[in-house]
């Protein structure tokens, strides 16, 4: 590491550029490079024309002197290539009939599209925010991360095409990405902070083949944004994975929030308490043996009950059937 932050450099002259690392050093000839792209964290990319060539990072890590200087050379010399690739979709999508008669309906539509998408991703960020700072009234809450996906799959359904699961800087077809991803995360993380089930092995069957057929269902009524996307392979791969989380979620949550049978109750002594933080702080209560669990198992409990027991108390559990014959239980003192 050392070695490598010592020897590497940029050396650039009239005809190329070169990376010097401690062990190894790359050329590109300028003629060679179709431009360079910004990534995350200021990263930057230099794309080869070639397909099958390979770009090369210039990590912001490096110190490059006079950063300035370097980057009004870089945009002198090149493109960005994001702006070319967006300018030249951008004249394919006013160019395509399928999106209106005329270029002034195709401008009015995409305007409109991307308005649409503008204001429900904004929405998702909110209800992200509703559903984790405060998530009350609960069943609202609730309502609103089980109809969001679907109002999202809505919305790239009724634009024929024109609104997209893309999410590259260099598409200008808008997208409510956002809206599924954020909400269908939100509801699986919810689920499983609100509820414990008594037996994970029940779940999987159900959450799987119901993903399939979601992920099957909402690809025949997407299909035209997923099939002219620029990720045409990995899309579907996309919407099994969409509809897995949001389906885990969905089942979590209707089978436990909506449960009227009758509970099995255990009363079961606090063996240990620990705290887990990170990005957020978890309370946890080690009990001991009860129903199905043989040895001593921590179970996470709300931050008033961790602090209203102590090691030694005994607390009652609640079992319950499940809406869905999916057992799961909730402990209180």
């Amino acid at each position: 590491m050392y070695l490598d932050a010592v020897k590497t450099r940029l050396v650039i002259d009239e005809y190329s550029l070169t990376m010097v690392r401690a062990f190894t050093s790359r050329t590109l000839l300028l003629n060679d490079i179709a431009g360079y792209r910004k990534g995350d964290k200021n990263m930057l990319y230099l794309i080869p024309k070639s397909e099958n060539g390979k770009r090369l990072l210039l990590s912001n890590y490096y110190y490059w002197g006079d950063k300035a200087a370097f980057m009004g050379w870089l945009t002198e010399k090149l493109p960005d290539v994001d702006v070319v690739q967006l300018e030249e979709e951008t004249r394919n999508l006013l160019g395509n009939d399928q999106f209106g008669l005329t270029r002034e309906d195709r401008e009015d539509n995409l305007k409109k599209a991307r308005q649409v998408a503008k204001g429900v991703n904004i929405a998702a960020t909110g209800l992200a925010l509703w559903s984790f700072a405060y998530p009350r009234p609960y069943q609202y809450v609730a309502i609103l991360l089980l109809a969001a996906p679907w109002v999202g799959i809505a919305l790239t359904w009724y634009f024929k095409g024109l609104m997209r699961f893309d999410t590259k800087k260099s598409s200008p077809y808008p997208s409510v990405t956002a809206l599924i991803f954020v909400s269908a995360g939100c509801l699986l993380l919810r689920a499983m902070l609100d509820f414990d089930l008594y037996d994970h092995k029940m779940i999987w069957l159900p959450v799987i083949s119901l993903a399939g057929i979601l992920s099957f269902l909402c690809f025949m009524v997407c299909r035209k944004a997923l099939t002219e996307g620029q990720n045409k392979m990995t899309a579907p791969v996309f919407m099994f994975i969409v509809s897995f989380i949001y389906t885990y979620g969905a089942l979590v949550m209707t089978n436990c929030y909506h449960d009227r049978s009758v509970s099995q109750v255990f009363r079961v002594e606090i063996k240990d308490k620990s705290i887990h933080t990170g990005k957020t702080t978890t309370y946890y209560l080690r009990l001991a043996p009860w129903g199905r669990f043989p040895e001593e198992e921590d179970v996470s409990v709300p931050k008033r009950l961790y602090e209203a027991t102590q090691t030694g108390d005994k607390v009652y559990v609640y079992l319950k059937k499940g809406t869905w014959n999916i057992p799961w239980y909730w402990v209180t003192n």
